[in-house]
């Protein structure tokens, strides 16, 4: 998959990020997501994409919408910079607790 919206140096604004990941109905596509981190892999490794294993994607596949869409959130720095070296971003504290199995 081509990522020209997320070329380095330029600005993305979240909404327009959060839609490279999710599908037509908003909800998140863990295989775009999974290429992303795939394709990350090959420029860094990251704390997130390395910590991003089958395991992690299904237990990710497994939360409601909303929180679906909240750790697409917390991933998106991580998605759309090429050398970011952490990848992660809990925006709560209590993302910690509830995202565990990822942070």
């Amino acid at each position: 998959m081509s990522w020209p919206a997320l070329e380095k140096g330029k600005i993305v604004f979240i909404d327009d990020a959060r839609k490279l990941f999710c599908d037509a109905d908003g909800k998140v596509d863990w295989k775009k997501v999974q290429e992303r981190w795939d394709y990350l892999k090959t420029i860094r490794v990251s704390l997130a994409n390395k910590y991003w294993t089958p395991e992690v994607c299904e237990q990710a596949k497994k939360l409601d919408a909303p929180d679906q869409v909240r750790l697409l959130n917390i991933m998106m720095g991580g998605l759309c910079n090429e050398d970011s070296g952490v990848g992660a971003y809990a925006t709560r504290p209590e993302d910690y607790d509830q995202f565990s199995f990822f942070l």
